[in-house]
């Protein structure tokens, strides 16, 4: 987008040049002008997105720093296939949320880029709409989203951490929406993919599995004594998946949105903060998990 702007501007100044136009001149000033403030949007943007990231990370690192972790358990790792992503082309993966000004994203667009350099999208809106279907790169900054099961299509413009959408419905109809990635990146796991385990001295078995889905969503599942099985997903900030000074961190702080949960659901499904450092940067792998322990008053 950027780069047409700045082409029709110089296309307009070259015109006037051969036209004998005497203010030429000011129209190669003012191409000049729009040429670095457009480079500056750009720059702002990246800033914008890269603090972004990098204050959910500090925010994560901070939440375990106070969860009051003792030390690692050496574990036996067996890799698993991953396949890389080898583009040249810019990546939009990320979480990008509509909330309303609450803690719910009652809003969201994921986007997660593939192999061969598509991405996965899905859209949803809280009992509502939901679309799931693959986004094609068009240019830098623009996705089109090919029609889904249902016919409904759309394209995507990605300025900066948001996603300017614009869905086109199998009736014809078209909605806008604006949605904003408060962490817009999602965490490589290419030398964290695989299974873990390791046995306590009293015989406790451990197993845990780093999966990276059909379409490249990240998860991590524990089977515990404390649980049976749990698992880590990927949707900040309440719970996430980073890579943060070459270690793979998993948390979940549970949270309760509000009364459509019910008080009963929400107890029943209640199971504590979960934390989880998986450590490869040595020799020998190594793991820490925290299951808190909850207490229902009565």
């Amino acid at each position: 987008m950027r780069q047409k702007v700045l082409l029709a501007i110089l296309a307009g100044a070259l015109l006037c040049t051969a036209c004998g136009n005497t203010t030429a001149p000011d129209a190669d000033r003012q191409a000049e002008e729009s040429s670095e403030s457009a480079e500056e949007e750009s720059t702002e943007s990246e800033e914008s997105t890269e603090e972004s990231t990098e204050q959910t990370e500090e925010d994560a690192s901070a939440r375990l720093k106070k969860a009051n972790f003792n030390n690692y358990v050496e574990v036996e790792y067996e890799p698993a296939d991953y396949e890389e992503i080898v583009d040249d082309k810019p990546d939009y993966s990320g979480i990008y949320t509509d909330n309303y000004g609450t803690p719910i994203p009652y809003e969201s667009c994921t986007l997660i880029k593939q192999p061969d350099g598509t991405y996965y999208c899905e859209i949803g809106v809280y009992r509502g709409f939901t679309m799931e279907s693959t986004a094609v790169y068009q240019t830098d900054g623009k996705l089109e989203i090919l029609p889904d099961e249902y016919g409904n299509s759309g394209t995507i413009q990605i300025d900066g951490n948001t996603a300017k959408i614009t869905i086109r419905y199998d009736s014809g109809d078209t909605e806008e929406k604006e949605y904003v990635a408060g962490y817009p990146t999602y965490p490589d796991i290419k030398d964290y993919v695989g299974h873990y385990s390791y046995t306590t001295d009293d015989g406790q078995e451990y197993s845990i599995d780093v999966v990276c889905d059909e379409h490249r969503e990240v998860y991590i599942d524990v089977n515990s004594p404390e649980d049976s099985h749990y698992r880590f997903y990927h949707w900040p900030p309440d719970c996430g998946i980073y890579l943060i000074d070459g270690k793979l961190i998993a948390e979940m702080n549970d949270q309760f949105y509000g009364p459509d949960e019910g008080i009963e659901q929400f107890i029943m499904n209640y199971y504590g903060n979960h934390y989880l450092i998986i450590d490869n940067t040595g020799d020998t792998s190594k793991v820490y998990y925290k299951a808190a322990k909850t207490e229902i008053m009565h």
